[in-house]
């Protein structure tokens, strides 16, 4: 491999032409040899994300009421402001 290419949040490789981050990197166009491919599985490990645990259904249902009782006071100050102006005619 040649220069090792550093990926930062400032930099744009993105950006760069495929040439040169297959070089950077050590890679072909057509892909790995098989022995490369072994090496760097055994260098790095799976090429896998890990799972992460979400929301259950029961969770997420119960979620979607978490701001109701604030929407519903908005609701009742604005009636109360509304009947105390037609008291104060």
């Amino acid at each position: 491999m040649t220069e090792q290419l550093e990926v930062t949040a400032n930099n744009s490789t993105h950006a760069e032409p495929i040439a040169r981050v297959l070089e950077q990197l050590g890679g072909h166009s057509t892909g790995l040899a098989g022995a490369e491919a072994r090496q760097r599985l055994e260098r790095y490990g799976p090429n896998r994300l890990s799972e992460r645990r979400g929301r259950g259904p029961l969770l997420r249902f119960a979620l979607q009421f978490h701001n109701m009782p604030l929407n519903h006071s908005q609701d009742d100050l604005n009636l109360l402001k509304v009947f105390r102006k037609e008291m104060l005619r």
